[in-house]
């Protein structure tokens, strides 16, 4: 049996999605260089977190395994919502008035925990605590 990479399954499968939210942002913002690449990239990012599903089902396949990938869930789940930034940013409420962006960092990641909870649950694992490692951008 080939044993699968499972902080490289937890790591995809949180990040990937991540970029996604993040690049989704720029599909229809108001600077036209960084929309009219976003809506391509976006479906690049969908395959990456296809992907990133299906290395942790099979890593859903043994309990040992599925142990090891609920572990590096649990290490990486409160770093990826640290990626959106601080919640009070100051820059990302000018992005959102601007029009570069729909929404502050904290309503992204917020709209991010509700998604990535429901993929986790789905693939049968616990959605981790996010505050343990966090550096509290909350």
């Amino acid at each position: 049996m080939v044993r699968i990479p499972e902080e490289r399954a937890a790591f995809s499968f949180l990040c990937e999605l991540e970029g996604h939210f993040q690049i989704k942002e720029m599909v229809d913002s108001s600077y036209t260089p960084l929309s009219s690449v976003a809506a391509s990239i976006l479906k690049e990012e969908a395959g990456h977190f296809a992907h990133g599903v299906a290395l942790m089902r099979a890593a859903a396949q043994t309990e040992a395994s599925k142990n090891r990938a609920q572990a590096a869930l649990e290490r990486f789940y409160p770093l990826a919502l640290d990626v959106f930034g601080r919640s009070d940013s100051r820059r990302a409420e000018a992005a959102v008035r601007w029009g570069l962006r729909k929404h502050t960092n904290a309503e992204l990641r917020n709209l991010y925990k509700g998604e990535i909870a429901s993929h986790i649950n789905r693939l049968g694992y616990r959605v981790p605590e996010d505050d343990p490692l966090r550096r509290k951008f909350v």
